[in-house]
């Protein structure tokens, strides 16, 4: 079996409706054809962070247990019903459609088996966007916090797992919308004229991660400097190493190999680009990356695909 059907064999596994979960959309709003078709077995599969792909992730959208309780009580006991994953608890396509109020406190609960081929790797729990401060407990262990609507975070959770068996996820969301100070859009409670029906909990992708325990790319900054025909290109590790970890990097036009360079980790690298294919709208053309980190013996830690187009901006 190839990868790419490795792939979507797991994203069907960690999506389907399970005996006993039971999932409908809610209310009488307009949909789309689109929309109509979405169910627990197919809720959002793709790749979430195309700009740092690898092969080994698993999807944990789907069907989770939601409570939505007073801030003053305790985690719940007992849970509500089910939410889809990941649309906001006010959505027609969460299953909920319920509204959130500055006083309420939003609890999930979602179970989960690590593949049995992570055990020697590092595990990394992602959360693409969330609205709006979250706690994440992993069996029963506080693992962060986050603050913010917009944007990704990470937790490590190598070390909150249980050796083997059935893990646990728990999930804490405050949302004060419009009463609050933070950045929000124009999302109000009550949602009247210009004003829009907020969006609480989690309503991007929830997703697994496995990388290496010594040493993975965190993030890739990669610039563009069209004046000079040159990408400048620095791959991050998730904490500062020692010396003696590199990248190579191979820039490819189509499949073919246009450059390739081994630079130290952490390390900004300039490369040549003869006669680069320029980005525009009306030729969208995009090259393509790959970079393999090694250790002082030379053995591979770490691959991961990108991409990038050559294009400049200016007014």
């Amino acid at each position: 079996m190839n990868r790419k059907t490795w792939i979507v064999v797991i994203l069907i596994l960690s999506g389907l409706n399970l005996p006993g979960q039971k999932y409908a959309s809610v209310g009488d709003r307009i949909m789309t054809r689109w929309a109509g078709t979405v169910g627990p077995g197919n809720v959002w599969q793709e790749y979430p962070r195309p700009q740092l792909v690898r092969d080994n992730w698993e999807n944990l959208n789907g069907l989770w247990d939601y409570a939505l309780l007073s801030k003053s009580d305790n985690k719940p006991a007992k849970f509500q019903g089910k939410i889809l994953v990941p649309f906001c608890i006010e959505s027609v396509l969460s299953g909920v459609g319920k509204s959130m109020l500055p006083e309420n406190r939003l609890w999930y609960r979602r179970q989960f088996t690590v593949p049995s081929g992570w055990s020697s790797d590092r595990v990394v729990l992602h959360f693409d966007a969330v609205d709006w401060s979250t706690s994440v407990w992993i069996n029963g262990a506080l693992v962060g916090s986050h603050k913010g609507g917009y944007d990704r975070f990470s937790f490590d959770i190598t070390y909150y797992l249980n050796a083997k068996g059935m893990q646990e996820i728990i999930v804490a969301v405050d949302d004060p919308s419009n009463f609050g100070s933070q950045p929000r859009g124009k999302q109000q409670i009550p949602n009247q004229g210009i004003w829009y029906t907020p969006v609480s909990g989690i309503w991007q992708t929830v997703w697994l991660e496995a990388v290496n325990r010594e040493a993975s790319i965190r993030e890739i900054k990669i610039v563009p400097r069209v004046d000079r025909s040159v990408v400048s290109i620095t791959p991050m590790l998730w904490e500062p190493m020692a010396r003696g970890y590199s990248v190579k990097i191979s820039v490819f036009k189509g499949n073919t190999l246009v450059k390739e360079v081994s630079r130290p980790a952490d390390h900004e690298v300039e490369i040549e680009m003869e006669n680069p294919v320029l980005w525009s709208p009306d030729n969208p053309f995009l090259y393509d990356l790959n970079l393999v980190l090694t250790n002082q013996e030379g053995k591979v830690l770490d691959e991961v695909d990108s991409y990038f187009g050559m294009r400049k901006i200016s007014v």
